[in-house]
């Protein structure tokens, strides 16, 4: 009887751990099932992810979800490559561009993301400013995409864009958001030059205008009669002083303090509370991966490729003919910049001027060398050290380079002079400021705008004419950008 109940209960107790047993089992099957479910959905989702990533980076023109459109319309070389960086850093799919004086950037090398609109140039001449084709640009996208938002980036002296394109086309202008560009020291001047009675008229000015494109909204030719074909630089520049109060509008300029005006009170106290940004242009290209830098060297690069003596075909020749002549030197390079507005002569003046400010010379007074204006002793009396380099005394201790303006041509005898002494003269076409920011160069010559894309460092000499000389550039002067710049007269 004890034995008969010692085995039923070893049977119940038997039977109680396999079903223990069991269930541990089955319990471990789930949970192997689990893990091995959550690493196939895993890796499933990983997949799909991967994929949808590789299909948008092989194919950046897709547009799925996308409903911001970017307009750069610019005439002028400033705000053609603030255009250019800012596209190149986006990236947008929804890219339009078209930009006036031919050949600023290339248009074979552009990204694929960037669409050119209607007039846009191909070549060397300057693009036909077809507003009505890209009025109509504008209609087609609102069309297809009702929701669409556009953002407008163009010239601060030719805000009429504004009209002819997006408000002609149907946008409402609150919508809009609008990035003016600096034209360089006509915007400064512009800015200087407005006096109180003009700026107290703006507002009405604006609300003409904006009313008549209201008005004739339905006829999708209409343009103000105050307008030309063509952009001309007067074409409603004064808005670059209204425009950045409104809050859909953005201005970017290189030096904001360099806005000043003695003429309009109520225009320098309203600049305290416009969207004007200090936007610096070596900075932006510094802020570009490095994968993107490259593409966009090619596309200003390329530009050499037109109208050069040097015999340039290929992007690689352009590419290796700046490296070459303008990185790692055993002596610093030093750019000459030119101006439309000059004779044989007085350059001439200027040249033999810089020849010897960059020839260490002894001066038979005190036998000290002179040299970039400054004295230096020398100890075997054939050379000097500056900056731990040895240079030989009478040789020009700098490689000269001439950089003129795209529009101008060298004459015979200026070419004669330059091949006499060595001065090489770069690409035209090639926007000089793009230099500035990718070699370590050096630069002086005639007043432009280009020098509103330099370092203090690295402007060392100027051929100094009063007529030249821009509000902007005088600031700078009297707030001590040039203070360690010659002036050669």
């Amino acid at each position: 009887m004890v034995k008969h109940s010692l085995r039923s209960n070893k049977k119940v107790e038997n039977t109680s751990l396999k079903k223990d047993y069991e269930e541990s089992k089955n319990k471990r099957k789930l949970l192997i099932v689990w893990i091995l479910f959550s690493v196939v959905s895993a890796i499933a989702i990983a997949f799909i992810i991967s994929t949808i990533v590789i299909i948008f980076q092989k194919n950046k023109t897709l547009k799925v979800g996308q409903s911001r459109y970017d307009f750069y319309i610019t005439s002028s070389t400033l705000p053609t490559l603030y255009a250019t960086l800012s596209a190149y850093k986006q990236q947008n799919p929804n890219t339009y561009m078209w930009f006036r004086r031919g050949n600023t950037i290339s248009y074979s090398q552009t990204a694929s993301y960037i669409h050119y609109l209607s007039g846009q140039s191909q070549n060397n001449s300057d693009s036909n400013y077809d507003y009505q084709g890209m009025r109509k640009t504008v209609r087609d996208i609102l069309t297809q995409n009702a929701s669409a938002k556009f953002h407008l980036y163009c010239d601060d002296q030719r805000s009429r864009i504004i009209f002819d394109v997006f408000i002609a086309a149907g946008v409402n202008f609150d919508a809009l958001e609008v990035t003016l560009l600096s034209d360089g020291t006509a915007s400064y001047e512009e800015f200087s030059k407005m006096t109180e009675a003009r700026y107290s008229a703006l507002p009405v000015k604006w609300n003409d205008y904006m009313q008549s494109y209201l008005n004739n909204s339905n006829n999708p030719f209409y343009q103000h009669p105050h307008f030309s074909n063509i952009l001309h630089l007067e074409a409603l520049s004064d808005f670059l002083t209204y425009l950045p109060s409104f809050p859909n509008v953005t201005y970017w300029i290189q030096y904001p303090e360099y806005l000043q005006n003695s003429l309009s009170p109520s225009l320098q106290k309203s600049k305290l509370n416009m969207n004007i940004i200090q936007k610096s242009l070596k900075a932006m290209y510094e802020s570009l991966i490095e994968s993107v830098c490259i593409e966009y060297q090619h596309v200003v690069l390329a530009t050499a490729l037109q109208d050069n003596t040097e015999n340039l075909n290929t992007l690689q020749d352009a590419v290796n003919y700046f490296n070459t002549n303008l990185s790692n030197r055993d002596k610093d390079v030093v750019l000459i910049l030119g101006t439309l507005s000059t004779t044989d002569a007085e350059m001439t003046n200027f040249i033999n001027q810089t020849l010897d400010f960059y020839t260490p010379r002894i001066n038979g007074v005190n036998n000290k060398v002179l040299y970039k204006g400054k004295e230096y002793t020398t100890t075997d009396g054939t050379t000097i050290t500056v900056n731990g380099k040895t240079l030989k005394i009478n040789e020009l201790a700098v490689y000269l380079y001439f950089k003129g303006h795209p529009s101008a041509n060298l004459s015979n005898q200026m070419q004669t002079l330059f091949q006499q002494h060595n001065i090489k003269t770069l690409p035209k076409r090639t926007p000089v400021e793009v230099l500035f920011w990718m070699y370590n160069v050096k630069v002086g010559g005639y007043a432009s705008t280009s020098y509103l894309s330099c370092e203090k460092s690295q402007v060392e000499f100027f051929y100094y004419l009063n007529t030249q000389w821009s509000p902007a550039l005088q600031l700078m002067g009297a707030q001590g950008f040039f203070d360690n710049t010659t002036f050669f007269q």
